[in-house]
């Protein structure tokens, strides 16, 4: 695990799939687990589509989708045993490749991530989220140069995505390669001012090369924005302060 104070933000948003034609029945039920899960009802949103799965069990989209629920849910032993029932049916598939990664991602499992990842970018190769996601990975393998590399890829194929350019600053800050952190992460502000983590992690970054003033100015837009993360960054930046009284 890492120790810094950085928080890993990855693409790492799962792939909900619309089901090829099927009969009406079978639909509606489809329909109703891909409502559950955005309402955040992960239970029951499994069910419909294990029961949607029981009137077509060839359905590599049902498979992926019941992958993303338990994924969300942090089941992730079932995630991937969904997303490689998915790969099974579809071999091709390269949001199951890729839902493959995440699951395998989030379950510490990062070389099998990266192989999934590599999977998905091979069948799809402008694929974003996979590059990004693949770049993450690597990082967490010690690769750093490797990781910039492939986010770089991402970059490149989406030059207006922030998380992305966030990735890279993460990247660069575990590379001790300060200055193009700070570059990357305004970057990503400058596409998303309202992506917190960018906020959190630039501050946390200020702090690391002892410039405290820049790191409040961080701090101060963050508590406006997400009053939990900014919490935590105060802690950090005012440890230093506190005096216990006996």
């Amino acid at each position: 695990m890492r120790s810094s104070i950085f928080i890993v933000l990855i693409l790492v948003s799962f792939v909900i799939i619309a089901p090829a034609q099927s009969t009406e029945a079978a639909n509606t039920i489809y329909r109703e687990g891909t409502k559950l899960y955005a309402a955040g009802q992960y239970s029951e949103a499994i069910e419909s589509f294990k029961k949607y799965l029981q009137l077509k069990p060839d359905s590599a989209a049902a498979f992926n989708n019941l992958g993303v629920v338990y994924s969300d849910a942090g089941q992730y032993r079932e995630a991937v045993e969904n997303f490689r029932a998915a790969i099974r049916l579809q071999p091709d598939y390269p949001e199951a490749h890729r839902n493959l990664g995440a699951a395998f991602y989030h379950s510490g499992n990062i070389q099998a991530a990266v192989s999934s990842y590599e999977q998905a970018i091979h069948l799809k190769p402008d694929y974003v989220l996979a590059y990004s996601d693949l770049g993450m990975a690597l990082a967490d393998l010690n690769q750093p140069q490797k990781a910039i590399v492939v986010i770089e890829q991402a970059i490149e194929l989406d030059p207006n995505n922030a998380v992305a350019f966030y990735n890279l600053g993460f990247v660069y800050s575990q590379a001790k390669q300060y200055k193009n952190a700070v570059k990357a992460f305004k970057q990503s502000l400058l596409l998303n001012p309202n992506l917190s983590e960018t906020h959190f992690s630039l501050a946390a970054l200020y702090l690391a090369t002892n410039d405290r003033n820049s790191a409040f100015e961080q701090y101060s837009r963050l508590k406006i924005m997400n009053t939990e993360l900014a919490d935590q960054l105060y802690k950090v930046l005012f440890r230093d302060k506190i005096v216990n009284v006996k």
